[in-house]
């Protein structure tokens, strides 16, 4: 399982993600969905070491792998079959794929749920996915 407890990244002074959790199941597929800019590479690039967060912690079957190497925690998450989070700004297509799908908006996750609750969100939908 992956786990993501509360991680703030910044660029420099640009404070991005703002207290980030997410879990992975194994074998669930995670759809995270956004505007531009609203945190869903940087959540990526925090998770695989390429912009390590500054606080929270990023475990991976139990074990602590944020500070790791990128190279090191890409190749424990593949060995592990863990392959892909789909960050995608195709709404028809990551509700079809996705077990589950988060919501980001100002580097917080906003909305958590089955595809199916999602879709059931219009309110959500329009004012964080510009879907109607």
């Amino acid at each position: 399982m992956l786990e993501v407890e509360g991680i703030h990244t910044y660029y420099e002074h640009s404070h991005v993600l703002h207290g980030v959790s997410l879990t992975v199941a194994p074998g669930e597929g995670v759809a995270l969905l956004g505007r531009n800019g609203a945190g869903k590479t940087t959540l990526i690039r925090s998770i695989v070491g390429f912009t390590p967060p500054r606080a929270g912690t990023v475990r991976f079957e139990g074990t602590v792998i944020a500070g790791w190497p990128p190279h090191r925690i890409v190749r424990r998450l593949r060995e592990e079959g863990l392959a892909i989070l789909l960050v995608e700004q195709n709404y028809a297509l990551a509700m079809a794929v996705a077990d589950r799908v988060s919501v980001m908006s100002k580097g917080q996750i906003v909305y958590e749920g089955t595809p199916a609750d999602l879709d059931a969100r219009e309110e959500v939908k329009r004012r964080y996915l510009g879907v109607a």
